[in-house]
């Protein structure tokens, strides 16, 4: 998952993903698609999932270094629920974004996580935590309590999650 982020850190923009499915993949594969997908970006940060260990060691060597991706359910879930809340986060429209897309609308917040559909969500997840917010004044939460009642479920309408090109 990759994101355009502003200057002011208040308008974040999914804007290009990709989940490899259908194909059987390696970490050196996985880096590829990668490297080919962000050919003349200007790219700040890139996470990687650390239980991928061969991934980190494979891009390292590559001279792509990576950090370890926040990997936190809490305080990631938090900052993903606050920024579509507050507007912040968008998706741009396409076909792997679509994926993304139906993996927040269907995702249930008490699923069993070995179970889930969630490769996006967690990708999504952990480059959003890459982003220097302080999410707990975004959220206006204080001291650190969420004083919001969670649901069971997420009831998303899929226009809070698009973004016209333009936007």
């Amino acid at each position: 998952v990759m994101l355009a982020v502003d200057k002011t850190l208040s308008k974040i923009r999914v804007f290009r993903c990709r989940r490899l499915d259908g194909i059987e993949t390696t970490a050196i594969d996985i880096l590829k698609a990668y490297l080919s997908d962000s050919k003349g970006l200007n790219i700040v940060s890139q996470a990687y999932d650390f239980a991928a260990k061969d991934f980190g060691t494979i891009a390292d060597r590559s001279g792509v270094p990576f950090s370890k991706a926040k990997k936190d359910h809490e305080i990631g879930e938090m900052a993903l629920n606050t920024a579509f809340k507050t507007g912040m986060l968008k998706i741009f429209k396409g076909d792997e974004e679509d994926k993304l897309v139906r993996e927040l609308e269907t995702m249930l917040v008490t699923g069993d996580k070995r179970k889930a559909k969630d490769d996006l969500i967690d990708a999504l997840r952990y480059a959003l935590m890459q982003v220097p917010i302080d999410w707990e004044k975004v959220a206006g939460l204080e001291d650190g309590e969420n004083k919001e009642k969670k649901s069971t479920k997420q009831h998303r309408r899929p226009n809070e999650f698009w973004e016209d090109e333009e936007g």
